[in-house]
């Protein structure tokens, strides 16, 4: 048929092919080899929580500011540092700090609803106790209006993609991806969240976009 655009069979194809995933989205994974003692669970799964959807939420919105977690928060802040640096690459002094933090609590088929984290750069999870088939969801950002079903999914065809979200493992991602969680099978699963913030210089001085923070 005139007009008609075919797939290139394999055998057909150019020798040389390059693709480029332009603006990819950051998202580390990292594996915690330290496990909290006892005393630091207690302290992270005892606190008093409040309702949120679908699950519940600490009423302690400062967790990592407890010196109960000291040695958790300066894994993080590691952990933390070497994402920032491995995207940004920032020219001028500038880090980022850990705002606020929280505990989630999912009983089984609790979930947690679809969100993002404003007022935050960099936000992460860290799953300190749960189900080993626990997972994490993301979402593809921007508006698809053309649906094409895939038979083989990847990260450039997929809207959502999920990670594992294993006990022990450190999740990092910009703040504005949204993530939720599907109803949990099993224990109850704990995690605790942050947001980050740049603190430093931001921006250029002969720009004009100079911000000393």
């Amino acid at each position: 048929m005139s007009g008609v655009v075919h797939p290139i069979k394999k055998e057909d194809a150019p020798n040389a092919i390059e693709t480029f995933p332009l603006f990819p989205t950051h998202v580390s994974v990292i594996k915690n080899n330290n496990k909290e003692t006892k005393k630091e669970l207690a302290f992270l799964t005892g606190g008093k929580y409040r309702a949120n959807t679908g699950n519940q939420t600490s009423e302690d919105t400062y967790v990592l500011n407890n010196a109960e977690v000291s040695g958790l928060r300066h894994w993080i802040e590691k952990a933390v540092g070497n994402y920032f640096a491995d995207t940004y690459r920032p020219k001028n002094e500038v880090s980022l700090k850990i705002t606020q933090s929280w505990v989630n609590k999912t009983t089984a088929e609790g979930f947690h609803h679809k969100h993002s984290h404003p007022n935050s750069l960099v936000s992460g999870v860290y799953y300190f106790q749960g189900n080993e088939d626990d997972k994490i969801f993301f979402e593809r950002g921007g508006s698809y209006k053309i649906t094409i079903p895939s038979e083989d999914h990847t990260p450039f065809n997929s809207e959502s993609w999920w990670l594992s979200a294993r006990q022990g493992t450190l999740i990092l991602f910009p703040s504005d991806l949204v993530h939720w969680v599907n109803p949990v099978k099993g224990k109850t699963r704990y995690s605790l969240s942050f947001n980050t913030f740049p603190i430093g210089i931001l921006g250029d001085n002969q720009a004009l976009t100079e911000l000393k923070l």
